[in-house]
């Protein structure tokens, strides 16, 4: 990767007053720095504005150097001149989950530096210094009350700070790659442990976020309170659910929490985060000072009881000490048991799952079809071709006649709102509806195109705040999304490569969220290999959809085909043309027009062919006259008279009366596919008319 030097940052006033602002502006806190030495007497508590950096720049007229202030930032400093084991150090960070999209910094070669982001900031940690090669080598993780020199010139090597793999000054901090506790301390851990097996302890370790979880703050002995606290820690989940803590969530073998007992300077105590750690090897509160509790003391501060009474309730969940064995109380449980046999906790537990015993799978439950025989009910698929082959617009079409609730190419759609993601060319997207409305003459569709920069490999951050937004739309208009589409991969894939596994796993898992939380049909619109055999990029993708499809262009005729699906149609799907239509004028009468597509020609044969397709084509004419009535809403043209399925389907069987009534109801059913299919008769919602 290209390394990102800070250029004239620190040489010019107007660069370093300008750098400063844009670091402002993507969410950073800055300090002036000189060499590295932080300037102001209250700097940890800096917080400057963009306003103010012409008049910082002047105060600090020597600092020209540009720190960032952690906290929300976390900074994890492989201070380590040896080079084997900075390398080394390095790939150990680099595994954390969405590194690959975390920015690092280079000052004096091996060292580095590497950003992430946090909700609940924290204090530094770090591990113990070891003598490794002749060097002292150590790893810091900076928190609240830290910097680090982001921008300017080490002043051991006169050479700039160099940035790879992005920079703050380009990258906001709501786009760094999110890191947990968990992470930190497992990083903190494995680097210890490395470190020890290769050097020489020059100094212990900082109190890192795994000894804030320590027991060793109690007092061992054979005191019954030291006992009961034991006893409790190994059994967390005979009370922790108990004291009503705000967000409780299972993580790792405990728990985390809001800590909702105590005061919070935030509006609301959400706004805190989970920062409470319940855990067997200790209880924490990661936003209280790192303060610890033992059981006894967080029953008493959850509860509002006094330690007597504290105990006394600890003990009746986890039982007296019997020869060593904790007793649990079966009455006490037996009295909040409910009807199923379960206590509120255990099936609070069993809502992250979904348990459908053999003999309750409910008897002939048919599937649910987005498009049928096309796109299941919230599963995903891609759709794949060379540039040009019109995979865009033959979604696009797609997607509004689900919106519209129009049968797509004579199969039947579920009617409902469509999200379409255009992260590639949204104006041209966007005239192409318009070319859609035009065409059908309907106007009012529950269709939302959304455009904006998505990452879809670094975290979930990105998916869930696509769900919320689709959720949000889904709300305006009344209607599920039933439909979403991402056009395309590349665009939203981020920062990963497609070609790997790890990423495309990460790509998965994020459209697994998507799909998860909004419950709709996710489509994936993707570039072929120039082969156009299979969609790009890693084989994890085609083993992770229900259905692929690949859109193919032969001498001016489009062919959409299903090339593998788990319980769908395979083979030739839909063949079409494209029609081109004007939507404006340009200030010298120049047209504007964008595709739309036109049912193939095979089709069209097939319906002229079919003798009793006619007579249902009239049969919808004389419904339309004899009972028509004219359609309330924007989606229908104007003018049109309308009639219901029933009433199309009445006329025919009184026009074809010397059929079987099994054969009319097939060659309705047959003939209002073809129909469809070649636009002959059109559909919103339960009307039809006639074209």
């Amino acid at each position: 990767m290209t390394a990102l030097a800070a250029n004239s940052h620190n040489t010019a006033d107007e660069s370093v007053v300008h750098l400063r602002r844009g670091l402002i502006g993507h969410g950073y806190r800055i300090i002036p720095v000189e060499g590295k030495k932080a300037c102001g007497l209250n700097w940890p508590n800096a917080k400057w504005t963009a306003d103010q950096m012409d008049g910082l720049a002047r105060l600090h007229s020597d600092a020209t150097n540009t720190g960032i202030l952690t906290g929300h930032v976390v900074a994890i400093d492989v201070d380590t001149p040896d080079p084997e084991t900075a390398n080394a150090v390095a790939a150990m960070v680099e595994q954390l989950p969405w590194a690959s999209a975390a920015p690092y910094r280079i000052g004096k070669a091996p060292k580095r530096c590497y950003l992430f982001r946090t909700a609940s900031p924290r204090a530094k940690a770090s591990t113990g210094a070891y003598e490794i090669g002749g060097h002292k080598c150590q790893l810091e993780v900076l928190g609240a009350g830290n910097q680090f020199v982001a921008f300017g010139v080490h002043p051991d090597t006169g050479s700039e700070y160099q940035w790879f793999n992005g920079s703050p000054a380009e990258t906001p901090l709501s786009d760094l790659p999110d890191i947990s506790p968990a992470d930190i301390e497992e990083l903190l851990a494995r680097v210890e442990e490395h470190f020890a097996s290769r050097g020489t302890l020059l100094k212990r370790a900082s109190k890192t976020p795994a000894n804030d979880n320590d027991r060793t703050s109690l007092v061992w002995s054979d005191h019954p309170w030291s006992m009961l606290n034991q006893r409790a820690y190994d059994h967390l989940d005979d009370w922790v659910p108990q004291l009503g803590l705000e967000g409780l969530k299972r993580y790792h073998s405990g728990y985390h929490s809001v800590a909702s007992f105590r005061p919070s300077n935030s509006a609301s105590a959400k706004k805190r985060g989970r920062a409470l750690n319940i855990q067997p090897e200790g209880i924490c509160d990661y936003a209280d000072s790192n303060k610890g509790y033992t059981p006894i003391d967080l029953v008493g501060a959850c509860l509002g009881m006094q330690p007597h009474e504290a105990v006394d309730w600890l003990t009746e969940r986890v039982g007296e000490l019997d020869n060593g064995t904790p007793r649990i109380d079966t009455s006490k449980l037996t009295s909040k048991l409910a009807g199923d046999g379960t206590t509120p906790e255990m099936s609070k537990l069993r809502e992250r799952f979904n348990v459908t015993w053999f003999g309750d799978i409910e008897q002939g439950k048919p599937k649910a079809w987005t498009i049928k025989g096309v796109l299941g009910d919230g599963e995903m698929t891609t759709i794949s071709g060379l540039p040009g082959t019109g995979k865009s617009v033959i979604t696009g079409d797609g997607c509004f006649h689900v919106a519209a609730g129009m049968d797509w190419f004579g199969r039947r759609v579920t009617q409902g709102m469509v999200a379409y993601v255009a992260a590639e060319r949204r104006a041209l997207t966007e005239r192409r509806m318009v070319a859609l409305r035009k065409h059908y003459g309907v106007y009012d569709v529950p269709l939302v195109v959304i455009s904006g920069r998505l990452d879809m490999t670094s975290s979930l951050v990105d998916a869930k705040a696509l769900a919320n937004v689709i959720k949000q739309a889904s709300d305006d208009c009344g209607q599920r999304c039933v439909w979403i589409v991402l056009d395309t991969l590349t665009r939203v894939f981020g920062p990963g490569d497609q070609n790997a596994s790890k990423d495309m796993s990460k790509f998965i898992a994020a459209c697994d969220e998507l799909v998860r939380l909004t419950g709709s049909h996710l489509t994936v619109v993707h570039h072929t290999a120039w082969s156009g055999e299979r969609g790009k990029g890693a084989i994890d993708l085609d083993g992770a959809v229900d259905a692929s499809f690949l859109v193919s262009k032969n001498a001016g005729t489009y062919t959409l085909k299903c090339d593998g699906a788990n319980d769908g149609e395979e083979g030739t799907i839909a063949t079409f043309t494209m029609q081109s239509v004007e939507i404006a004028k340009d200030e010298e009468g120049e047209p504007t027009t964008a595709p739309v597509v036109v049912a193939g020609e095979s089709v069209a044969t097939k319906m002229a062919v079919s003798g009793y397709a006619k007579k249902v084509l009239e049969a919808l004419r004389a419904a339309v006259a004899n009972e028509g009535v004219a359609p309330e809403g924007p989606s229908f043209p104007d003018g049109v008279s309308v009639v219901t399925e029933d009433q199309w389907r009445s006329a025919y069987y009184e026009a074809d009366a010397n059929a079987a009534n099994g054969t009319l109801q097939k060659r309705f059913v047959r003939a209002k596919a073809m129909l469809s299919a070649n636009q002959q008769a059109q559909q919103v919602g339960e009307w039809f008319w006639p074209t």
